[in-house]
């Protein structure tokens, strides 16, 4: 969303990560962590630790860019992480991520784990928070994302490496190797109404969360090996890394749930959900990276970004990438959709890659991107260019159809078609690939996922 002014965010030492939520009056939720003592315009926090230690903090921006109030929410001497914010219908405001809290507005919390989840009404004034997880032992438990819907509940998703999370009502997961993620319901008073564990004997990580107008609840993350959802399973090589989404009903139960990736690293780091039911999700891959019945190549086997869309059956409809050569990589770590249906894909890349239409160049290591992916229409393949040159056949497209895939056949029957899984290159605002020329008959052709 487009603002009419920005608010500047100053802190004295380091403000370390921030995420937001905007309402439909263009008012802005931020949350983040800072150290030291911050500015949020008129207003300012000052850390309860004097260095070294960070608080989170939770602040509301009107549409002009002005901060309406700011909250504090920290332990001295330890570190408290906001890592998520959601809004319900009514304009509350949830704020989850990582704290040793004892008690939050007076009244003592009965949960001493890590993770925690914190409720303020619209004006700022605190509601109640809920802490869980395994304790003093649990220094890596951690809410990691939160999504609300109309009716009040709100959905929490994170990931513990205790030997045990306990939550509200004597419920409590058993970890089952590694970190493993979870998934829970509080209804509007802070009520647990459901726990779901996502976990196998590696390590797995719940990254992002959304939820639909009936209620579903997306959650995106990554697994290593094989990882066990209530229901289901998904299973990869011993020690690739797989991105993955779950679709989990009102009532807690797993709808379905897939992969997508290849052997080398890949994950899903985002999830929104369109006004159609229309699911997204964005995150990376490397090497060949299967969505699905489609396969995306990352540029010169390195980390490209990637969004997908998903129906609400869980079938992908597409997937397209950005990304370059550079051994830095490029990473997709947020996503949302317009009314429209055009997806807009953020992260950051390294070098020189193609995002969308354009073929950017980093000032320096790691720069931000936002870049958007028009709604696939069933558009025509592009022009497929090629270029024989030494013994080699150079075939390459325009970098604005970066979800078209490069596929060869010895003859023009439609089960013969093959997807070339060879080293993408970005040439001059094209893709190229090249293939050795052989004896035999070869077809190629660009297909769209």
């Amino acid at each position: 969303r487009s603002a009419a002014s920005t608010a500047i965010i100053d802190s004295y030492f380091s403000l370390l990560r921030v995420t937001l939520a905007v309402d439909t009056n263009g008012n802005c939720y931020v949350v983040g962590n800072y150290e030291g003592t911050a500015s949020f315009g008129a207003n300012s926090l000052t850390n309860t630790s004097t260095s070294s230690f960070t608080d989170a903090f939770v602040a509301k921006f009107n549409s002009g860019g002005t901060n309406v109030w700011v909250r504090s929410l920290g332990v001295s001497a330890s570190h408290d992480l906001g890592n998520a914010v959601a809004l319900d219908g009514a304009g509350n405001v949830f704020v989850a991520g990582q704290s040793t809290l004892a008690s939050f507005n007076g009244v003592t919390l009965t949960n001493h784990g890590r993770v925690f989840i914190a409720k303020y009404d619209n004006a700022g004034s605190p509601q109640w928070a809920r802490k869980a997880g395994g304790g003093t032992s649990g220094q890596f438990d951690q809410a990691t994302a939160l999504a609300a819907d109309t009716a009040g509940n709100v959905y929490l998703a994170g990931v513990f490496s205790s030997a045990t999370a306990n939550f509200d009502g004597g419920s409590s997961l058993a970890n089952r190797g590694g970190a493993d993620a979870f998934v829970a319901r509080y209804d509007s008073a802070g009520g647990l109404q459901w726990v779901q564990q996502i976990g196998g004997v590696q390590d797995d990580r719940a990254n992002g969360l959304a939820v639909d107008s009936a209620g579903n609840a997306y959650v995106v993350g990554e697994f290593i090996g094989s990882v066990q959802l209530p229901g289901t399973t998904l299973t990869t090589g011993v020690s690739d890394q797989n991105g993955f989404i779950a679709r989990f009903s009102p009532a807690g139960t797993v709808d379905w749930a897939r992969q997508a990736g290849g052997t080398l690293p890949d994950s899903a780091r985002a999830v929104t959900v369109s006004a159609n039911n229309q699911v997204f999700i964005a995150g990376y891959f490397s090497g060949a990276a299967a969505f699905g019945g489609d396969t995306l190549v990352s540029v010169a086997n390195t980390y490209d970004a990637f969004v997908a869309r998903l129906d609400t059956n869980g079938t992908f409809a597409f997937a397209q990438q950005a990304g370059g050569g550079d051994l830095g990589g490029d990473f997709g770590l947020a996503v949302a959709v317009d009314p429209a249906g055009n997806a807009l894909l953020a992260g950051y890349f390294n070098g020189s890659s193609a995002l969308g239409g354009n073929s950017p160049t980093s000032s320096g290591g790691e720069d931000i991107f936002v870049t958007r992916f028009n709604a696939f229409l069933g558009d025509a393949p592009p022009p497929l260019s090629f270029r024989p040159n030494a013994g080699q056949l150079r075939l390459s497209w325009s970098v604005n159809s970066s979800s078209f895939v490069l596929q060869f056949a010895p003859d023009l029957r439609p089960q013969s078609w093959t997807d070339a899984v060879g080293v993408l290159g970005v040439e001059t605002n094209e893709f190229a690939m090249t293939n050795q020329l052989t004896l035999t008959n070869r077809f190629f052709r660009l297909r769209k996922p």
